[in-house]
């Protein structure tokens, strides 16, 4: 049948004596499909490993505790500062700046002059009042303070 086509087609469309694809070409091709058979064959041999890792249920995250427990726990002033951190969303320095703007504005200094480095202190500025804010907060409400959200 194929020769009933080429004689239907012009002399010059098919030409006859010259190979389409040479054979070197087809061997190489099919030492790459051996090659990918054997690389499948590793990866299909890795799968009920790989599968049986992703069944393995997750690690419990354990529970944080909360900014007061933080507080609580609390050794030196730098980690009550760390504590209030996620409470107001700014880093130590910035809650140690409200502290020290609300010692100065109170005139606390004097009846706390080491108030930078006393732990009960700070702890004491962390503590809520009813309505559930801390010291610092309504002593930047008092101020009139942007820093903290009424």
């Amino acid at each position: 049948m194929l020769d009933w086509v080429r004689g239907k087609l012009a002399p010059h469309a098919v030409q006859r004596s010259t190979p389409i694809v040479d054979t070197s070409y087809i061997e190489e091709v099919r030492r790459n499909i051996a090659d990918i058979r054997t690389w499948l064959s590793e990866v299909e041999a890795k799968l009920p490993r790989t599968q049986a890792l992703a069944q393995v249920p997750a690690r419990p995250v354990p529970p944080t505790n909360s900014v007061d427990d933080d507080v609580r726990e609390a050794d030196s002033p730098t980690r009550v500062q760390k504590a209030l951190e996620r409470e107001f969303k700014v880093d130590r320095r910035t809650i140690y700046a409200y502290v020290e703007r609300i010692v100065e504005a109170y005139g606390m200094a004097p009846k706390y002059p080491d108030w930078r480095t006393d732990t009960a202190f700070w702890k004491r500025m962390a503590e809520r009042d009813a309505s559930g804010k801390t010291r610092i907060e309504r002593g930047l409400i008092t101020l009139g303070s942007k820093a903290v959200a009424a």
